[in-house]
């Protein structure tokens, strides 16, 4: 047995259960059996499930692919996970193989739905928690010739499969591994132009939670190693980037990593971007996670700076005891005396650094990881009846650059320079969200303005899902915004359409040309078989458009200032005349809504979806299915070349 829990050959190497010539796989539906109680519970089910699996146990199929997603306490993304690889269109053969990392078989109840409709698919309980551990049981457990591991919050998009098997027919299959990152993040999987197929560099690597890899070769490298995986409150250590060094020691040419950005999947969970994020999104107790490396830190600086004098002692000894030439002594020791004192300061330093952070993200108003917001949630918005009684009203909601742009200003201590400084948030928002320019003066000026705004806001959707944003979100609602209900993404989606049918809609966005270019094809979009809900040719003509450029890295800006822009585009609203807005403008989005509530009329706050009210494809939905003939990609003329720079172009 070997230490990733099962076995392996005299060389140590995973043991392949399967002789390659005979590859068949006999499908079953899980390793456990239901208690006694669920079949009484459940008695035709059971004895349907039992029918099923031992007809489905008598075919034999040669799967192209072992989808193997490990799961640990994620019922919801999960849930979604496996809805999106049920719905693979045009897919190879291919089973699916879920470990559950939980001993106690938290995921049990969820997946056995899918079991029952999927004979062929695979429940596993991984022994220990361990994700590498987990990983190689699934692959243990795989009887195809290809491994796609996926982690279960990362939604595949319709055709990933049968985007896999075009790849492995049209590439060399020694040495090939592949993958498409993660969609919407620019940083995956590395410092590359990520809108094309490529093989990537040597010094960057694909991401283990959409990663493809041959079985026989993942099994000769004896798969991921358990001591580098995520396991208990033990953070992961790059599991997957390096079997990808493995991988390419052991192959040398051969060795290509494939990248295809039609393989990219939605992250559902948030990027990590500290230890304090990726504490709380796993359960643990953030601020024990902290102290941990707190006390690591600081010990491990003592020892270093302990060991330099030791050092500085050895050499006066070798320098008088004479036993090797003073010259040598003396380079070879004060070497050794530097590089512990130099590894002591980076310790102690690191410390520092986490310390830091830990205070900084202690907020104003005393955010703990166990309050919640005071936002109240409301279960409809009757836009239409507002609109119909002349109450103005804003809704809308706060985007992640925003919110991390805000935050800054809530913190203890506003350090003006380093990784903790104002910089960082406010280069993030200039990205991501458009403002500009990038200094400190017109910073201050728009988070005055942007919690202005939101005072203004009577409907707010929550949606962030990192635990600390989802925190701050609902908290920095209930300071400044305290009688806006709270509502869900769907009111701000394609239910609006229906509420501001018959009213004067004015839509702001950077798309307006292919917006308008959309509107005969309405009824296609939205309704292509029932003509009676909605008069889509009456709702055509009452839609008004602003053009707001795009974002200042984009293309030239003809604003000197995000400030300035914002002026002449409320001077513009102004003139129209309309009963509603639908804004999709960036970091002038939330801004502009509270202008428009302030002048008498409402607004609402769409953000990125607004294209998709006129039927212009993004990358960022191309895991949906809603998509049909007469949906389009934006025109030429609304693409710029630059595109790539915001989320991966994921509005194109």
């Amino acid at each position: 047995m070997s230490k990733l829990g099962f076995p392996t050959t005299k060389h140590g190497a995973l043991a392949d259960p399967t002789p390659r010539a005979e590859v068949v796989v006999e499908a079953r539906s899980t390793i456990f059996s239901p208690s006694d109680q669920e079949v009484a519970d459940d008695n035709d089910e059971g004895r349907k499930l039992e029918l099923q699996t031992r007809k489905s146990a008598t075919l034999k199929t040669v799967p192209l692919l072992s989808v193997i997603v490990v799961t640990y306490k994620r019922a919801r993304e999960l849930q979604l996970v496996l809805q999106a690889v049920e719905k693979q269109r045009e897919a190879p053969p291919f089973e699916i193989i879920i470990v559950d990392n939980d001993t106690q078989a938290s995921a049990k109840n969820l997946v056995l739905p899918f079991i029952r409709k999927n004979p062929d698919w695979k429940y596993e309980i991984n022994s220990t928690n361990n994700v590498s551990k987990a990983r190689n049981l699934g692959a243990h457990c795989s009887k195809a010739e290809w491994l796609a591991f996926l982690d279960d919050d990362c939604v595949p998009p319709c055709h990933w499969l049968k985007t896999a098997e075009l790849i492995i027919k049209s590439q060399p299959a020694d040495g090939l591994i592949f993958g498409g990152g993660y969609e919407g993040e620019s940083m995956q999987p590395g410092k590359v132009p990520l809108e094309k197929e490529q093989n990537l560099p040597d010094d960057t690597y694909l991401v283990e939670g959409n990663l493809f890899f041959q079985r026989n070769e993942y099994i000769a490298l004896g798969g991921m190693r358990p001591e580098l995986g995520p396991s208990g409150n033990r953070f992961g250590y790059h599991e997957g980037t390096e079997l990808q060094l493995r991988h390419f020691k052991q192959y040398g040419k051969h060795h290509r990593r494939y990248y295809d950005p039609k393989l990219a999947v939605h992250h559902l969970a948030a990027n990590p971007k500290s230890k304090l994020i990726l504490a709380c999104q796993s359960g643990f107790d953030a601020i024990a996670a902290f102290k941990t490396e707190e006390k690591k830190g600081i010990l491990n600086s003592l020892y270093h700076l302990f060991k330099a004098p030791m050092a500085l002692v050895r050499v006066g000894v070798a320098i008088v005891m004479q036993r090797e030439t003073r010259l040598k002594a003396s380079l070879y020791r004060f070497g050794e005396v530097l590089g512990h004192v130099a590894q002591g300061f980076s310790e102690l330093g690191r410390s520092i650094a986490s310390w830091f952070r830990f205070k900084n993200n202690r907020l104003t108003f005393k955010l703990e990881t166990s309050q919640g917001g005071g936002v109240l949630q409301s279960t409809s918005v009757p836009y239409a009846q507002l609109l119909r009684d002349g109450r103005p009203f804003a809704a809308g909601k706060i985007g992640t650059a925003e919110i991390l742009g805000l935050e800054y200003f809530d913190r203890f201590f506003q350090s003006p320079i380093g990784i903790n400084g104002w910089i960082r948030p406010a280069t993030r928002l200039a990205n991501n969200a458009g403002f500009f320019p990038v200094e400190l003066d017109a910073y201050r000026h728009w988070n005055r303005n942007m919690r202005t705004s939101i005072a203004h806001l009577d409907f707010v959707c929550l949606w962030q899902t990192d635990p600390f944003l989802r925190l701050y979100e609902s908290k920095i609602v209930s300071k400044h915004a305290e009688k806006a209900q709270a509502i869900p993404m769907s009111w701000l989606g394609k239910l609006i359409l229906a509420e501001v049918a018959d009213f004067r809609c004015l839509v702001i966005s950077p798309f307006i040309k292919t917006m308008q270019m959309q509107l005969p094809r309405m009824q296609q979009i939205h309704d292509p078989e029932d003509q009676t809900k909605t008069n889509w040719i009456k709702m055509s003509s009452n839609f008004r458009f602003i053009k707001c450029p795009f974002q200042w890295h984009l293309e030239p800006s003809p604003y000197r200032s995000w400030a300035e822009g914002l002026e002449i585009l409320s001077d513009r609203v102004a003139q129209e005349q309309f009963d509603v807005a639908l804004i999709g403008a960036g970091a002038w989005s939330v801004p502009l809504a509270a202008r428009i509530k302030k002048s008498g009329r409402s607004a609402i706050h769409t953000g990125g979806e607004t294209q998709l009210f006129f039927g212009i494809k993004g990358q960022r939905w191309n895991h949906t299915d809603f998509y049909n003939y007469a949906w389009v990609s934006p025109l030429p003329e609304e693409t710029p070349s630059l595109r790539a720079k915001i989320d991966t172009a994921c509005y194109w």
